[in-house]
């Protein structure tokens, strides 16, 4: 039994704004309504027996809502924090690069490539890698060369060096 309505309830949380939205509206007109009006539609009775049941359904829903909308605002505040952070990271790790480093990323700058082939073993194309500069294009290496893998740039990082192309001297 207790079972079956957690799973309900998992379901439910789930689900979504649409089911909170309908729950908190069918909630507030079964306690909000006018008399008049519900026993027009034969529904006044219900709602007595059930005033509970809609008043926890009210309040759950409306809960969950409200909670959603400042989740919604909470990250339209913090994305441009977190986007200038994340830029700023990148300008740091740019600047920091060591001189192989530079080398390896000046042909995607200097000479317009999109990617160059490394071995995987590459200590400097995997470092570039962990710092989220570049990604291995193919999980297959290139036919002709020994173990050869496609390294291209990540798109910020392009981005910043193009702008900067002063970071790779």
């Amino acid at each position: 039994m207790i079972e079956s309505i957690a799973s309900v309830v998992l379901a439910i949380l789930k689900s979504g704004l649409r089911i909170y939205v309908a729950v908190l509206v069918a909630a507030s007109a079964a306690l909000f309504l006018p008399t008049g009006l519900l026993e027009a539609l034969g529904l006044s009775e219900f709602r007595n027996a059930h005033r509970m049941e809609f008043g926890l359904a009210f309040l759950a829903s409306g809960s969950l809502l409200a909670t959603h909308l400042l989740f919604a605002m909470g990250n339209l505040i913090l994305r441009p924090i977190r986007q200038r952070k994340f830029k700023r990271d990148v300008r740091e790790t740019l600047a920091t690069l060591t001189y192989d480093e530079k080398m390896f990323l000046q042909p995607y700058i200097h000479g317009g490539e999109n990617s160059n082939v490394a071995s995987y073993s590459d200590g400097v194309a995997n470092g570039l890698v962990a710092k989220k500069i570049l990604y291995r294009a193919s999980n297959a290496s290139i036919p002709g060369t020994i173990m050869g893998f496609p390294f291209n740039m990540q798109p910020h990082a392009r981005k910043e060096l193009m702008k900067h192309p002063e970071l790779l001297d």
